[in-house]
């Protein structure tokens, strides 16, 4: 996530095949021109999907 016109990033979870989504975790706009690392923790009693959508500003 590096540039001039760099969006967003989001993770979204999705208990069973309910809606909505709830968002776990968002960053925005560049982070600098380097790898980073995250882990996000899903602590769920019931079965979950994990979804990771890209917001582009162009």
């Amino acid at each position: 996530m590096y540039g001039q016109n760099v969006g967003r990033l989001s993770m979204f979870v999705q208990y069973g095949l309910t809606v909505p989504f709830f968002p776990l975790w968002l960053k925005q706009g560049t982070q600098g021109n380097q790898w980073i690392q995250a882990q996000v923790r899903v602590a769920a009693t019931r079965p979950f999907n994990v979804s990771i959508v890209v917001f582009n500003t162009n």
